[in-house]
């Protein structure tokens, strides 16, 4: 015969109860302390406006970085596929093995380190010879859509897109840069820089990073502030409560401490020379009762 633990589960209606208790102890302590009332709020208010402002600031620096890059981007496309015309241009070859041993120096030329580009794509149109030039493809290759290369087929300008560049432990945001080039004997060709956006994605994550740690930074001084300033000014008044309560329960030399010389020190001394005035009216009463009690 063998033994297993018995395991204990904690009866549903008893955590009903408990989380029933731990609601209505939570409402209660909302409604009887002021106190938490305001630190709650100030730190709602405060979480949310800052969470707005990190939002704004955070697209505002995405847009910024992203519309630079491009612009450096395109920039650098267009003189390198200048270049590269101009290179075909003066060209001797003659033959299509000949002009895809210039375009793949062009290329490699294209793809030197100071470029920017991690990659460079030379595509063949659907049209083009079939002796003609293979594709080739030097540094990182990326995924061209349909779309970009009818519109590089197409147009007279630069055409672009935000593209994913494959690494080996996932994707790189990136752009590609499209336009026409006319190689000798083959007809024209399409063209491609690509651009990593990595560097900038990083800066946009070190900026976020340090938005939130800001934010979250501020949230909690906003709720020592308030905390602080809802002791400074709940302090004196849950005091002239307590002295109130003990000046009805019979302890007429109860006074407020007084400090400074505030609106919260005044309040101190009025109450204070409320319950002096209270106290020497008792006083009275308490004499004429006992004198009254002699003559009786």
């Amino acid at each position: 015969m063998t033994s297993g633990a018995v395991r204990r589960t904690t009866p549903g209606w008893l955590r009903r109860s408990y989380l029933g208790g731990a609601v209505i102890r939570a409402r209660s302590a909302w409604r009887r302390s002021l106190r938490l009332r305001v630190l709650a709020m100030t730190t709602i208010v405060g979480f949310v406006a800052l969470a707005m402002v990190s939002a704004y600031l955070s697209d505002r620096v995405r847009d910024t970085l992203y519309d630079q890059r491009v612009a450096e981007a395109l920039a650098d496309a267009a003189t390198r596929t200048q270049l590269a015309q101009q290179q075909f241009d003066t060209s001797t070859a003659t033959t299509s093995a000949q002009v895809q041993i210039v375009a793949q120096e062009i290329l490699r030329t294209a793809q030197s380190p100071d470029s920017g580009a991690v990659g460079t794509l030379l595509r063949r149109p659907p049209d083009a010879q079939a002796a003609g030039v293979p594709d080739i493809s030097v540094g990182r290759s990326v995924v061209l859509s349909d779309d970009l290369r009818e519109a590089v087929r197409e147009g007279d300008a630069q055409q672009w897109q935000a593209v994913a560049i494959p690494l080996a432990d996932g994707e790189a945001p990136g752009i590609a840069v499209g336009a026409l080039v006319d190689p000798p004997e083959v007809g024209p060709y399409e063209l491609y820089f690509v651009y990593s956006l990595a560097p900038e994605q990083d800066t946009l994550i070190l900026i976020q990073q340090t938005l939130v740690l800001a934010a979250l930074a501020l949230v909690a001084l906003l709720a020592a502030m308030a905390l602080y300033l809802t002791r400074q000014v709940l302090g004196p008044v849950q005091q002239a409560a307590k002295t109130a309560e003990r000046l009805a329960n019979g302890h007429l030399d109860e006074r407020m401490t007084e400090r400074g010389r505030d609106e919260l020190a005044s309040l101190g001394r009025s109450f204070n020379e409320m319950a002096e005035s209270l106290q020497d009216q008792i006083e009275r009463l308490a004499e004429l009762a006992g004198v009254q009690q002699r003559f009786v």
